[in-house]
């Protein structure tokens, strides 16, 4: 029976060299290959007295390259689909999770309060205290302090007493704008007369402006983070894709 030198690579891709018996170039292909072979080269052992089919032993040896070469295809679409997925669903959750957030507190929900205070009566009041309110700095030493206004107040409604110390429909202190909070803070020194509005449902609930303020932008600086967190769900899911060549593969 001949003898064939082949050269292949085994299932964890190491080189493998050796020899084997087979009636002929096709049966030894097909035994290397039940072994768990990707077969490179194939040539039949030269002998005395014997003859090789030069174009059988090409045609052969083409054959094992173009599988070699699908494999590799293969093991490297592979490698690319299994990338972990998972992760990507939780950081396109987290993104969209904290921008809708944020922009619900910041946005959305200042200017639903400013639609409901519309509605809300006007009544007298009394300054009792009005202070610049300072917030430490929990991030890096560079940020600086944040400041909000602070400004108690006084006011009668349907014959009982209320106190309330909310400005505005602002929820968020900053280092921006300090002069204007400032301004505001002593236009309403203590013992001032003014008017504030009064949730008639709740009267405990007042505020002294409810009008839109241009801080309530603010609200728009976590969309790109819904964005992304959007877009990536979408891409997780396999609603959009970058590479149709890939999926159709």
């Amino acid at each position: 029976m001949p003898a064939y030198n082949f050269e292949a690579m085994d299932a964890s891709g190491s080189e493998v060299r050796d020899q084997i018996d087979a009636a002929n170039e096709a049966d030894a292909q097909r035994e290397l290959r039940a072994r768990g072979y990707f077969v490179t080269r194939l040539q039949q052992k030269v002998s005395s007295g014997s003859e090789r089919n030069e174009s059988d032993v090409e045609r052969l040896n083409v054959m094992c390259r173009d599988d070699s070469a699908k494999l590799a295809k293969k093991t490297s679409h592979r490698g690319r689909r299994e990338s972990p997925r998972w992760l990507w669903y939780v950081l396109s959750l987290l993104f969209l999770i904290i921008g809708c957030f944020f922009c619900y507190e910041l946005g959305v929900r200042p200017l639903w309060r400013v639609c409901q205070a519309s509605g809300w009566v006007e009544s007298p009041c009394t300054v009792i205290s009005s202070n610049l309110k300072v917030h430490s700095s929990t991030g890096s030493k560079s940020s600086g302090p944040t400041y909000s206004i602070e400004i108690v107040y006084e006011y009668e409604f349907r014959g009982s007493q209320y106190q309330s110390d909310r400005y505005d429909f602002v929820t968020m202190s900053s280092n921006t704008n300090v002069a204007m909070r400032r301004g505001i803070v002593n236009a309403h020194p203590p013992g001032k007369q003014t008017v504030c509005f009064v949730n008639p449902t709740s009267p405990s609930e007042a505020v002294l402006a409810r009008g839109w303020t241009t801080e309530m932008l603010w609200g728009l600086l976590p969309i790109p983070h819904v964005l992304i967190g959007v877009f990536g769900l979408l891409f997780c899911t396999g609603v959009l894709r970058f590479n149709k060549k890939l999926r159709s593969e």
